[in-house]
């Protein structure tokens, strides 16, 4: 083998090695990165749902979702509940009472006691982490369904399906924008749909279902027990 040949083969093996030592440090980041925003996204969607129920005060909610969203207050205008006529959004519980927070939260236990009571289940699942390579974010969805029974027995289903884009913030991943998108089925609405199973209504109208034309794929499930809310 001739000198410049040699030196040929030393330059591409530098290249080949430095190849492998960026792959090795970016999958050692994703391993790092991504179990990191699917606790938050889990951690957001517990809080949210805590908070519509009154289960923790502002300051505990506050202090829980400013590591999760780069605008602590994107949620602050989500109302809670009515009261003698007036609205209350999360914003609204800064700075009240114990009195006044207990107060609220028992005529929301009691305006919403027939509601839960009647709520079958209340289920959050996560995706796995996609890459948006053009805008440098992270995604995840997460798809709340709350299952319920009418008075007259009829299953019904809401499906909230939530795209939470993740940017580096202080190096620090974020929410940063949430795009959300809403369905109600109830039991039979296939038929009436023309459609033959419940499995491809949903397909059809259930919104963020494919991320760059592939099926969106959940890889974990949170469940909550409606009762919780009424005994809590």
């Amino acid at each position: 083998m001739t000198g410049k040949q040699l030196s040929k083969w030393r330059l591409f093996g530098f290249v080949l090695l430095t190849v492998l030592l960026l792959s090795g440090c970016m999958n050692k980041t994703e391993k790092s990165v991504n179990p990191s925003i699917i606790e938050k996204t889990r951690t957001l969607k517990q809080t949210l749902i805590q908070a519509r129920y009154l289960n923790m005060s502002y300051e505990d909610y506050k202090n829980t979702v400013e590591d999760i969203l780069v605008d602590p207050t994107y949620f602050d205008a989500e109302e809670i509940l009515v009261y003698n006529g007036e609205s209350y959004r999360i914003a609204d519980l800064k700075g009240l009472s114990d009195d006044e927070f207990q107060q609220l939260k028992t005529y929301q236990k009691e305006m919403r006691h027939d509601e839960i009571f009647n709520t079958l289940s209340i289920t959050v699942d996560i995706s796995k982490v996609y890459e948006d390579p053009d805008h440098n974010w992270k995604i995840v969805f997460a798809r709340q369904i709350d299952k319920w029974e009418d008075e007259s027995g009829l299953e019904h289903e809401f499906y909230q399906v939530n795209k939470y884009m993740f940017t580096e913030d202080d190096d620090k991943w974020k929410i940063s924008g949430v795009e959300t998108g809403t369905h109600h089925y109830y039991e039979g609405k296939e038929e009436k749909s023309g459609m033959d199973s419940k499995e491809e209504y949903l397909k059809e109208y259930l919104p963020y279902t494919t991320y760059m034309d592939e099926p969106v794929t959940y890889i974990e499930k949170i469940e909550f027990d409606p009762m919780d809310f009424i005994d809590g």
